[in-house]
C-alpha cells in the first residue's frame, strides 16, 4: 500500500479503537468487517460473521457500513467487499478483502494471534 493509504487505514483503525474504548470494551483485539448495505455478499456474510463472533468473546467484532458511517467511509476507497480490518495492540495486523466464509475469518484471527 502507498503511505497515503496506510495513513487512511491507520486513521480508521484509531477511530474504531477509540469507539471500542468509549464503549467500555477495553483493549481487546478488534475485527471490523467493512461493508456496504447494497452488497449482497455482505448481507449473506453478516450471519456468518455474527456466528464467528459468538465463538470468540476475546475479540471485539464490529460491522461497519462504510457508506452510512461517514466518519470512517470518507477516509477510504474500498473496492472489494467484505473487507476485514484486524487491530491488535493498536496495530493493524490484517487488512484486505476476504471470501465470505467462517473459515476465512477464523484464519484471519489465527494469523493475527487471536
Amino acid at each position: 500500500m502507498s503511505p497515503d493509504v496506510d495513513a487512511s487505514w491507520r486513521c480508521v483503525a484509531d477511530r474504531l479503537c477509540a469507539r471500542q474504548r468509549a464503549g467500555g470494551v477495553g483493549q481487546r483485539p478488534l475485527l471490523a468487517c467493512l461493508c456496504a448495505a447494497w452488497c449482497y455478499v455482505c448481507r449473506d456474510f453478516a450471519p456468518v460473521f455474527e456466528h464467528v463472533a459468538a465463538q470468540h468473546p476475546e475479540v471485539v467484532f464490529a460491522w461497519v457500513d462504510v457508506e452510512e458511517d461517514e466518519a470512517l467511509g470518507d477516509d477510504l476507497d474500498i473496492e472489494n467487499f467484505p473487507t476485514l480490518l484486524l487491530v491488535r495492540d493498536g496495530a493493524v495486523v490484517h487488512l484486505g478483502p476476504v471470501l465470505a466464509r467462517a473459515a476465512t475469518v477464523e484464519a484471519v484471527l489465527a494469523r493475527g494471534g487471536c
